[in-house]
């Protein structure tokens, strides 16, 4: 079977039944020199050939042996992509906890890299999806993009069991949201232990070279990430006195209240909530100190009457650098993992009864309650005028320090308060 030329010149392919072969021609003191440098279902493309082909050419005119330099680029393929799945997830997770380890004594908003929960859920995220799938003991040079189709289509179809309104209903075990992270973390692996081998990348594959998997794929990614749009429930501002009513009736709920509140009252995320000492508190400026973990940075929410109010009798002769949450194990010097489970529970039969898939809410739904309240306001219509005023979609991304206003916008924008229609046309009543 003959080459065939590519785009670019001096690269070839060689298409078979099975797989696409890329070749390389050059010379070298006057003869001619013919290189296989991949197939397409191990990561070839056209565009890589050239950039291989560019290099030897570079280090010929520097008097560097051009086999060395392809020996050197075929010995790197080799050491990572004929590594296990599971072994690459290894080397990586021992890479990041030893980079965790030497940034401990770091203030975390001079942290670059991720923290011991994090690392901990990406193990819980591998654990899930890929440790226990039969081609992750293989050489990783060997799974192909149609491989991955399949695992993640296998895992769509897993479902689970509930039983709500004492009916049974069967929903899907995992989320798109969760899915696409499980896909981003294996990018991450193959990234990060320099794996030449990447089949779920889609970015150098040219539109002429894609085969049926990559279109696949193609669309998996965009149905995970419509799957995975963020919930657009949120509670009204009587749904959260309810809630937080409730939750005032047993004194064993007395940290999910106050973390609750906190949360309703500063749009705070709930981990920032964990994080908080009671050193962040500056009643006098009546601000609170707030790590971001998502944005690794510092900010500040305004500390509001109701909140002091309730902190006060609950941090009374507390030590400053303690944290504000704690439990018998975590002795308030270390941060506390997670949120109680019984605020799930009182979320669900509060308000979840009958709400299914991204209409269900959460405790991280108040964030989004926080910011939506806000943007709207509340009318007073009998005496037409404004109970709560609209905020300014710019001050709510100071409030959840968003990065870009952008993101703010896409959640919240479509939220705007009838207050604008009236002020445009006080404003043309100005001119008219």
């Amino acid at each position: 079977m003959s080459l065939e030329k590519t785009k670019y010149k001096s690269v070839y392919k060689r298409v078979g039944k099975k797989d696409t072969t890329f070749y390389i021609k050059y010379k070298k003191d006057g003869k001619s020199t013919e290189k296989k440098v991949g197939t397409l279902k191990l990561g070839m493309t056209e565009t890589k050939a050239k950039k291989i082909l560019d290099e030897a050419l570079l280090n010929i005119r520097k008097g560097i042996s051009e086999d060395s330099v392809l020996s050197s680029s075929s010995s790197t393929l080799t050491a990572t992509s004929k590594m296990s799945l599971n072994k690459l997830a290894e080397i990586y997770f021992t890479k990041f906890e030893k980079l965790c380890e030497e940034e401990l004594h770091l203030e975390k908003a001079f942290k670059q890299y991720k923290d011991l929960e994090g690392i901990r859920r990406e193990k819980s995220l591998y654990k899930s999806f890929w440790s226990e799938w039969n081609l992750a003991q293989i050489g990783f040079h060997s799974i192909t993009t149609q491989h991955f189709v399949d695992r993640v289509i296998e895992l769509e179809k897993l479902t689970k069991t509930q039983v709500r309104n004492l009916e049974q209903i069967t929903l899907p075990k995992f989320s798109g949201k969760y899915l696409s992270n499980g896909l981003i973390l294996i990018k991450s692996i193959v990234k990060h232990t320099k794996c030449s081998h990447n089949p779920l990348e889609l970015k150098d594959v040219k539109s002429h070279e894609k085969t049926d998997a990559h279109e696949k794929l193609e669309t998996i990614y965009k149905r995970l990430k419509a799957k995975s749009v963020p919930r657009t429930s949120y509670l009204e501002p009587f749904q959260i006195k309810s809630l937080l009513d409730k939750l005032k009736e047993k004194d064993v709920y007395r940290q999910g209240y106050l973390m609750t509140l906190i949360i309703a009252s500063t749009g705070m995320r709930p981990n920032s909530v964990l994080n908080l000492k009671i050193k962040d508190f500056l009643f006098k400026d009546k601000i609170i100190k707030v790590f971001d973990f998502k944005r690794k940075m510092n900010y500040y929410c305004n500390l509001t009457p109701l909140l002091s109010f309730e902190l006060e009798s609950f941090i009374k002769d507390r030590n400053l650098d303690e944290y504000l949450f704690f439990s018998e194990h975590t002795q308030k010097v270390k941060i506390l993992p997670r949120t109680p489970d019984y605020l799930a529970d009182v979320i669900n039969e509060m308000f979840n009864k009958n709400r299914f898939g991204k209409d269900r809410l959460a405790l991280y739904s108040l964030r989004h309650s926080f910011a939506t309240n806000l943007v709207k306001g509340k009318k007073n219509e009998l005496k037409n005028e404004w109970d709560i005023m609209p905020v300014s979609i710019f001050k709510i991304q100071k409030l959840l320090n968003h990065s870009t206003i952008e993101t703010t916008i896409k959640h919240y924008a479509k939220f705007s308060p009838d207050f604008a229609r009236d002020s445009i046309t006080a404003y043309e009543e100005s001119y008219i």
